[in-house]
């Protein structure tokens, strides 16, 4: 957040980007999830909220048209190698509410959700849908050429 504010402050971020984007995609990570959980790091979840919220808010500031993505589902080995404190045996359900609330904040904000939770997550195994998993966290090819498909449709719209 410091550094958005300083680019967009000293009109760095301006001169960088010209003309100004027509549109701006904001796509939280996965592992960006950890925010959840105030043990595993030093922001808050209500700090993380606020931050995101600003983020889409300078956004605005310089285009309409700002696309906020869901966070994405993992698989179960990844969470455990990652989140082994976080207490949960894989936190996609956690990563779905938050997901509601990201959602809340964008849609607040009047910038557009792309819900891609749907569309990867396997409700009956919780994880990633195989067919689009690398590696328990990141897409293969199949769900990368889904993704950008998924997104442009509502960008060319």
């Amino acid at each position: 957040r410091r550094q958005l504010q300083w680019c967009i402050r000293d009109g760095s971020y301006m001169g960088r980007v010209s003309p100004l984007p027509t549109f701006i995609i904001l796509m939280v990570g996965t592992g960006d999830t950890r925010r959840m959980y105030e043990h595993l790091t030093t922001e808050t979840p209500e700090e993380f909220r606020a931050n995101y919220r600003y983020l889409v808010q300078e956004y605005k500031k310089l285009t309409p048209k700002v696309y906020c993505v869901s966070v994405l589902p993992g698989t179960q080995s990844v969470y455990e190698y990652f989140y082994p404190t976080a207490g949960h045996l894989c936190p996609n359900p956690d990563i779905a509410a938050w997901n509601a609330e990201l959602k809340g904040i964008a849609e607040s904000e009047g910038a557009t959700w792309i819900d891609e939770w749907s569309t990867y997550y396997d409700a009956p195994n919780n994880r990633l849908r195989a067919e689009y998993d690398m590696d328990g966290l990141h897409y293969n090819q199949a769900g990368v050429d889904l993704h950008v498909r998924n997104v442009m449709t509502h960008v060319g719209s």
